[in-house]
């Protein structure tokens, strides 16, 4: 897929990911650094970056 079938942008697609981080702090309130990043959840679903609707998937190929 060049563009996007709804609005026609070249911009190209994004994915949602869902992520998990703690930040840390001292006693006295300051920033003590965080942990890595722990993705809870990965879509499969490409949505466009211009107009952010589901973009429809490619037939023919295997996901």
């Amino acid at each position: 897929m060049k563009k996007c079938p709804y609005c026609c942008s070249t911009k190209g697609y994004y994915m949602m990911e869902r992520v998990r981080r703690a930040l840390h702090f001292t006693f006295d309130d300051e920033p003590d650094g965080a942990t890595e990043d722990v993705a809870d959840y990965t879509g499969r679903r490409k949505y466009c970056r211009e107009c952010g609707r589901i973009l429809p998937r490619e037939k023919g190929g295997t996901e």
